[in-house]
């Protein structure tokens, strides 16, 4: 995966034609391919001068996910601030607005196998409705979402899922029982949406919210780019102004949602609405971590509020802490002298017995030379250039779902549920606890089997779910 030669836009030219390749029968615009050579330089930079393969990698991670074991359960700090009930409860019922952004696909996935026969067939393909946009002639997107919106009492306003490179698809309903306008931007599902997760270069914005700050405020521009698109698509359609002009919901708040992807551009949306919305709220779930400079992260906790389930490495993920990772990869294999197959096939009892056995381990004069990454001060000193990027941080306050050992306790409460739920596949003893994390908390990726599941909305919403169930059982057991 990397090149070493001297010329640092060898890689990124490399990488450019790989990506060319991949995407080659995604339907994207010539237009659109110019993000090609963006990326490029991104992820060439990541690799410049090392040589690894993907067989690398697996047994760097593997090597990593023993390491980083020790640390799952040490997070956690008996200081930190306990989410009130009230607040956990928002914060599940507004993830429910976030099902919908993702449309027929999540309904499908979520109803098995029965969702099919709660959709449109063949025979009710009819013209679109002008309020919804960049739907297929069945209207599976509009179906999925307004069954997601049964639940919680909604009517769906307006739908954009049309998804040109930088156009995140969301949605606008209102949500008369909470009287409030609720904005979902849907996470990534495309491969356009893929190629805006990595255009992960900052770009410096200039909002009137910040003009009393000195210090420059960047962000993640393909998900500003996204969020922008947003923004402009309101405007032309006057979909709020409209809304706020109606009798019946003029003095309906403004609540801004999504996860993922749609976590970052809902965050940067609500940033660009509170000129003209001041009452605006966001709920973030899962965002990327990666997505604004830290004095911007803090400042936005007026109105943001992030939501992270355990080891979600998205939070977690930005240029910087990939880097981190990428670099703890080749140190692990440089200093290790298991073969890759050893490496892989290790169990975790077996890579205890072996953690301190030096036999095992290369000492520095075996390192030198290491073809995987050439410690040359010229090399190391373009990389620092290429890499020279500023930090990024998730936004808003931000409340943490941790899993809790059954006799865990914390502030003298013990949180155990009794809970049965036939239609999960997490277990009904599962114990949750819900905090307040600092901002600079989410900076370095864990490596765990729960990195990626922890971040797939129908858990998450689930684990939100079960959190407040126990939470209103703990809140009965005390009364």
């Amino acid at each position: 995966t990397g090149d070493l030669d001297d010329d640092p836009s060898t890689g990124s030219k490399l990488w450019e034609e790989r990506l060319s390749l991949i995407f080659c029968c995604a339907g994207l615009q010539p237009q659109e391919t110019q993000v090609f050579g963006e990326v490029g330089q991104i992820l060439g930079a990541l690799t410049y001068s090392t040589d690894l393969v993907p067989s690398d990698i697996g047994a760097g991670l593997v090597l990593l996910y023993h390491e980083d074991l020790k640390k799952q359960q040490n997070l956690a700090n008996p200081s930190d601030k306990q989410v009130t009930f009230e607040e956990l409860s928002m914060a599940s019922y507004y993830m429910k607005f976030c099902l919908g952004s993702y449309g027929w696909p999540l309904y499908l996935y979520m109803n098995l196998p029965s969702g099919i026969c709660h959709l449109p067939g063949p025979t009710s393909c009819t013209t679109q409705e002008s309020h919804v946009k960049g739907d297929n002639c069945l209207k599976w997107n509009e179906a999925a979402l307004n069954h997601f919106l049964s639940a919680v009492n909604s009517q769906l306003v307006y739908a954009n899922f049309t998804n040109p490179l930088y156009q995140t698809p969301y949605y606008i309903a209102l949500d008369h029982s909470r009287r409030c306008v609720v904005i979902s931007a849907r996470g990534t599902l495309s491969l356009r949406d893929c190629l805006i997760d990595v255009s992960c270069d900052d770009e410096e914005i200039q909002i009137p919210e910040f003009e009393k700050f000195s210090e420059q405020h960047h962000v993640h521009k393909g998900i500003w780019l996204s969020a922008l698109s947003i923004y402009k698509d309101l405007e032309a359609h006057e979909i709020l102004k409209n809304i706020y002009s109606t009798n019946d919901t003029k003095d309906y708040g403004l609540v801004v949602v999504g996860h993922s992807l749609g976590a970052g551009t809902a965050s940067l949306l609500s940033l660009m609405l509170r000129n003209e919305y001041p009452h605006v709220k966001c709920w973030a779930y899962s965002p990327p971590g990666g997505l604004l400079t830290l004095p911007a992260a803090m400042y936005c906790r007026k109105w943001i509020t992030s939501v992270i389930v355990g080891d979600d490495m998205i939070p977690r993920l930005s240029r910087a802490s990939v880097e981190v990772v990428f670099d703890r990869i080749i140190t692990s294999l440089q200093n290790n002298k298991r073969t890759k197959c050893d490496i892989i096939c290790c169990t975790q009892p077996e890579y205890e017995r072996t953690l301190n056995d030096q036999s095992l381990l290369l000492d520095e004069s075996q390192t030198e030379g290491n073809e995987l990454y050439p410690e040359d001060d010229t090399v190391i000193q373009i990389q620092k250039t290429l890499r020279g990027t500023r930090k990024l941080y998730p936004p808003g306050n931000i409340m943490w779902i941790i899993e809790l050992p059954q006799t865990h306790q914390l502030s003298n409460i013990t949180l155990t549920s009794q809970l049965t739920d036939n239609q999960s596949h997490l277990n009904s003893k599962q114990s949750y606890s819900a905090i307040w994390k600092s901002n600079t908390s989410f900076t370095e990726i864990i490596i765990s089997k729960t990195m990626m599941t922890s971040h797939l909305p129908d858990n998450m919403d689930l684990v939100l779910s079960k959190c407040v169930d126990q939470y209103h059982a703990t809140e009965c057991l005390k009364h």
